[in-house]
């Protein structure tokens, strides 16, 4: 019934994607290129005879991120004095600079929030902070040159201290670090199998949460299809995508079992991309009325809000209507055995750290993509299908794939926080997704697991807990 009309569709769409990205390409190149020269000159640095000064907010931020490794203490205008035990991780959105910092003062308590960075005390009132409560969390104002301000008010009528940073390494050596930070005194491979200990924590966390879903009732395709689909969104749309997957349900997708096999893509392409409202942005105008005619003749689900989709600096290559084509290439190879199944029959088929082979949908799904779908949504997933049904098998398989799957594309944000943290970043080091799982948890959790002197806490096995 619809072999004809998919075909059509199939053959119009990849014409369009491969037009498309010869489209993209300069403006790719063009963007790389941009890059790289703003890399070449991350900040600047001049010295009028008084030292050496920063000229711009890039480089103190720069200079924050290393500070649990530049100095030992931190003393405020007002009298205070800190360690900083973690410098918290760099706000890309609107708000104060840095998230989640931990401090230690003088009498060992720890305190936990926000830190904003200047040149000069006084942006913060010709910044309009002072009234806007996005800062009332900002627990440190840190600047570098020097100022005759102690505090910085805040909308809540609060004060954050005022602390000029250094912009030498270590005043009382400038040739050696001061190289304290919350691994002090730790080797490599004591760093290495605690972040091993905090990627298990991770991997049965999301674990649990799945857990939760399935012994509520929830059912298993539907379950995993939306955190599949949601893992499609990168950072920007995954509540779009999540919000689709509700609207289009798996059990809809099944019901084009009975269709030939290369219908399939098209089929579910068809649903996605009409209930999303992404048609226009996946064929060219006189193609967009086949994909039309296809959700009409598989029956369109129930009308709702079109997601929101955002697209604002969204690569080309990352736009939702690539990503949706992707998901619907994955989810048309299983909608005959069901998506469960079709996963369990990938881990079991073939060895486990391969499983994210399986999950791969040229052009739209590369292996970088693949091998993160298989890390944050099947692996754990399918441990959790094993133990709300008994199967140690595979419960432990899972598990097992897990542990030796290799690391996915490496995150700059987390890479500036370990060489901050002073922990390895070379391939050797970070060469598995769990130990690189347990780098991202570090990253986010980090004041959860540190004592009230700063320290790391020393995280216990967890391998007892990945058998219940």
């Amino acid at each position: 019934m619809l072999a004809t009309d998919a075909c059509e569709v199939h053959t119009a769409t990849m014409n369009a994607v491969h037009a498309r990205i010869s489209d993209w390409a300069p403006t790719i190149r063009q963007t790389a290129v941009g890059r790289r020269a703003q890399q070449r000159v991350p900040f600047r640095i001049s010295d009028n005879g008084d030292g050496p000064r920063l000229e711009n907010e890039a480089a103190l931020a720069r200079l924050w991120a290393d500070s649990p490794r530049m100095c030992d203490v931190l003393e405020c205008a007002d009298g205070s004095r800190y360690k900083i035990a973690h410098p918290g991780v760099q706000n890309s959105a609107a708000g104060p600079d840095f998230r989640g910092a931990v401090l230690v003062d003088q009498d060992g308590r720890r305190m936990t929030g926000d830190v904003e960075l200047h040149l000069a005390a006084r942006d913060w009132y010709s910044h309009g902070h002072h009234l806007d409560a996005n800062y009332n969390g900002v627990v440190l104002h840190v600047v570098v040159n020097r100022t005759a301000h102690e505090t910085s008010r805040q909308a809540s009528r609060m004060n954050a201290p005022v602390a000029v940073l250094s912009t030498t390494s270590n005043p009382d050596n400038p040739t050696e670090p001061a190289a304290k930070g919350v691994f002090d005194g730790w080797d490599r491979d004591r760093i290495g199998e605690q972040l091993d200990v905090v990627g298990d924590r991770r991997f049965l966390d999301r674990s649990r949460g799945f857990r939760m879903q399935l012994d509520a009732g929830a059912d298993a395709d539907q379950t995993v299809y939306e955190s599949l689909m949601e893992a499609m969104g990168y950072t920007s749309n995954t509540k779009p995508f999540r919000q689709l997957a509700g609207a289009v349900p798996y059990s809809t997708l099944r019901r084009l079992a009975g269709e030939p096999a290369g219908a399939l893509a098209a089929g579910v392409t068809a649903l996605l991309a009409d209930a999303g409202g992404l048609i226009e942005h996946i064929a060219p105008p006189a193609h967009r009325s086949q994909l039309v005619r296809l959700a009409r003749k598989l029956g369109r689900p129930k009308r709702t809000a079109l997601p929101q989709w955002k697209l604002f600096r969204v690569r080309p290559v990352n736009h939702p209507a690539q990503r949706l084509q992707g998901a619907a290439g994955l989810l048309a190879r299983t909608v005959r055995t069901g998506l469960s199944a079709t996963l369990v029959g990938y881990l079991a088929a073939d060895s486990p750290d391969r499983l994210a082979k399986n999950l791969q949908e040229p052009p739209f799904i590369g292996a970088g993509r693949a091998s993160e779908i298989a890390i944050n949504v099947a692996l754990p997933f399918l441990h959790a299908l094993g133990c709300a049904g008994g199967d140690a098998s595979l419960r432990e398989t899972s598990m097992a794939g897990y542990r030796c799957a290799a690391a996915a594309t490496s995150y700059g944000s987390s890479t500036r926080f370990a060489k901050g943290m002073g922990i390895p970043t070379d391939r050797g080091f970070l060469a598995t997704a769990r130990r690189q799982q347990g780098l991202l948890h570090l990253n986010k959790h980090l004041p959860n697991l540190l004592d009230s002197r700063g320290q790391f806490r020393v995280q216990p096995d967890v391998a007892s807990i990945s058998t219940e």
